[in-house]
């Protein structure tokens, strides 16, 4: 798991944690049954109106240490097992959050960022589709060759080579110019601190974002 994940863990179990004392139940492994988890998802994420997908999370992080109980004996029954909340049905097309940017909004932004940095990233990303993270994170042993090499992901199938585009040859050996194997592609962004959750490629969604708005290339649906 990345150190996201073990954050993310480690939440859903302090919030659980925190509603058994809230609600005066006893909070000993022992004591907390399959009708104390159904309880929980009722009152504290059904009732709140806490998104499924952000409920179903944190069930499958309780569900996660629950099994981790089972093996250690601690209990012999997940209790979360069965407790996840049915997915929202997908919205009509004209309520749906997010939209592809039209030509004209991609013109304006690619000729209207000003910052080299974020105007290579916003490139890359064009021509690859590749995550933010994963960009950030690219090195000059990376972008040998015709692809970059994507060595680290959330998942097997994230284990991939990348083709690299003809209009983006330039742009990499310019960018790896003098460079050793091992230094960033993208040098400019700031390494995260141990211990910290924050990706590298981070600072590029947040100028790019900042940008963005300030072009006027920004669309916000009420409610989200």
């Amino acid at each position: 798991m990345k150190l996201r994940q073990h954050l993310d863990y480690r939440r859903a179990v302090k919030r659980f944690t925190a509603w058994l004392e809230d609600t005066k139940l006893p909070g000993s492994i022992e004591a907390t049954s399959r009708k104390t988890a159904g309880r929980y998802v009722s009152e504290a994420m059904v009732g709140k109106g806490v998104h499924p997908t952000t409920a179903n999370k944190d069930i499958t992080a309780l569900s996660g240490y629950w099994k981790w109980l089972i093996k250690k004996g601690h209990c012999a029954e997940n209790i979360w097992s069965g407790q996840s909340l049915r997915k929202l049905k997908p919205k009509s097309d004209d309520q749906t959050p997010k939209r592809p940017y039209t030509d004209d909004e991609v013109f304006k932004l690619i000729n209207g960022i000003e910052q080299p940095m974020i105007l290579d990233a916003v490139t890359v990303a064009a021509l690859t589709g590749m995550r933010v993270a994963e960009i950030g994170c690219l090195r000059i042993a990376d972008c040998g060759g015709n692809a970059f090499r994507i060595t680290d992901a959330k998942t097997q199938a994230g284990i991939r080579d990348v083709p690299i585009h003809p209009d983006l040859k330039a742009l990499v050996a310019r960018r790896s110019k003098e460079k050793s194997p091992n230094a960033y592609l993208f040098h400019e962004l700031k390494d995260p601190k141990p211990g910290s959750a924050v990706e590298r490629g981070q600072g590029i969604t947040r100028r790019f974002t900042t940008i963005r708005r300030k072009l006027g290339v920004d669309e916000r649906i009420e409610g989200h």
